[in-house]
C-alpha cells in the first residue's frame, strides 16, 4: 500500500492533502445534460403509490445513480401498480349475518375456504388474499349491541348507533 511505503509523516500528510482536494479549481458549476437531470426522471415507485412503502425497499434507479442505468430511458421501463394501494381502494363488502366466507376464487386458483368472524365492529380482511375486506350489515350490528346494552355506556352506544345504523331509533327498535 501507499501508506506503508510513505514512511515519513510529512510525505503522508502531503499525500493525504492531495487526495482529499479533488474538487475542481474553477467556481463554475459543471453542467448536467438535460436528459440525465434527477428532476426530469420519474423517481416514483409506482404510478399509484409514489414513495417507498418498506424500509428495506430500494428506490427506483435513476440514470445518475448507477452506470448500469446510464443509457436506459426509465420512462419506457415497466412500472407495475402497487398492490398495497390497489387493496386499499377495494370497497368493503357488506355481508348479512355474523360470519363471512372466503375461498379466494374458484378452483385451483383459490385457497382453502375460511370463515371470518364479524362479531367485532369494523371491516375484517381475509388472511390469505387481503383483497376482500368484510363488514357486517347495519341490522346485525344493531342486534349485537342491543344485546350488550347494559354493559356499554349510554353515550358510547348512542354515538355508535348514529354512525353505523341510522335507521335504528334510540329506543332500540328497528324501523
Amino acid at each position: 500500500m501507499l501508506s506503508t511505503r510513505l514512511r515519513t509523516p510529512a510525505l503522508r500528510r502531503l499525500a493525504r492533502a492531495a487526495s482529499s482536494s479533488s474538487a475542481p479549481s474553477s467556481s463554475v458549476p459543471a453542467e448536467t445534460p438535460k436528459g440525465n437531470s434527477p428532476g426530469t426522471v420519474a423517481g416514483s415507485q409506482s404510478p399509484n403509490y409514489p414513495t417507498q412503502w418498506s424500509l428495506n425497499q430500494r428506490a427506483r434507479p435513476k440514470p445518475a445513480d448507477n452506470a448500469r442505468f446510464e443509457q436506459t430511458i426509465m420512462e419506457l421501463q415497466p412500472q407495475p401498480l402497487s398492490a398495497m394501494a390497489m387493496i386499499a381502494e377495494e370497497p368493503v363488502r357488506m355481508v348479512k349475518g355474523r360470519k363471512a366466507v372466503c375461498d379466494g376464487g374458484h378452483g385451483p386458483l383459490g385457497h382453502p375456504k375460511i370463515f371470518i368472524n364479524l362479531d367485532k365492529a369494523g371491516p375484517k380482511a381475509c388472511g390469505y388474499v387481503h383483497q376482500r375486506p368484510f363488514s357486517i350489515d347495519r341490522h346485525s350490528r344493531a342486534d349485537i349491541f342491543c344485546r350488550s346494552f347494559s354493559a356499554m355506556p349510554v353515550q358510547l352506544l348512542v354515538r355508535y348507533i348514529r354512525s353505523f345504523a341510522p335507521s335504528v331509533l334510540l329506543t332500540g327498535t328497528l324501523v
